[in-house]
């Protein structure tokens, strides 16, 4: 991270937030503190965290209610969860399977597993929102691409619209090319435009400007008869 990540520590104790804020002032990061559940979700609402370190048993809103509160408003919001029972861990894990969660037991003493847990989360974090932004990246150029194919579509099938047009005059008015040249001119005319428009068909529709090009050569002899 090329910042300093804001991480949020949630405590209704006062000296349990002061441990944590002592052992953190170690670490470059920027801290906010909360001594209740819903005065976390309040700072949540108007301030972007990376981390959460939020204590399993508090009044009026546990840690369970107080993280699915906050990931309503942050859904990838990596948490430990602290905790002084054993047996929160299996719950923690049922509630929250993800791997942006993590547990850590007091008492808290050992300030080297703390740097590691919260080094861990903070990249993967890191590595999920690399791969978000490829992801947009990708649905971009896939839109990019669509853009492209429709603007192609078009193109194409206003060149075919354009070759029924001018092959259609040209069946209406055939029986008149014997007997009068301007006509003969006039079709030769549009024969020269079918056939530049088929040209730009691509080599599929190299059958069509053949037969574009056939029927110039005869009425260009006919108008000359």
């Amino acid at each position: 991270m090329s910042r300093a990540p804001n991480i949020l520590i949630v405590d209704d104790h006062e000296a349990n937030i002061y441990v944590m804020s002592h052992m953190l002032a170690n670490i470059d990061c920027v801290l906010a503190v909360s001594t209740s559940g819903k005065i976390a979700v309040e700072k949540a609402q108007s301030q972007r965290f990376d981390l959460a370190l939020v204590d399993v048993r508090m009044p009026d809103m546990d840690g369970f209610q107080t993280v699915q509160e906050i990931r309503a408003i942050q859904p990838l919001l990596p948490v430990i969860f602290v905790t002084a029972e054993p047996k929160d861990e299996s719950q923690i894990k049922s509630v929250f399977p993800d791997d942006a969660i993590d547990v850590l037991f007091k008492p808290l003493d050992d300030e080297s597993l703390l740097f590691k847990k919260i080094q861990n989360l903070l990249e993967a974090a890191e590595k999920k929102r690399e791969f978000a932004g490829h992801l947009q990246l990708v649905g971009e150029s896939g839109k990019l691409l669509g853009c492209l194919l429709e603007l192609l579509s078009s193109e194409f099938n206003e060149k075919i619209l354009f070759l029924m047009s001018e092959f259609k005059q040209l069946n209406l008015a055939i029986e008149d090319v014997s007997d009068d040249a301007a006509v003969a001119l006039r079709l030769g005319d549009s024969v020269i435009r079918c056939s530049g428009a088929a040209s730009q068909l691509g080599k599929t529709h190299e059958e069509i400007k053949l037969y574009t090009d056939l029927l110039k050569e005869c009425l260009t002899e006919n108008k000359h008869a």
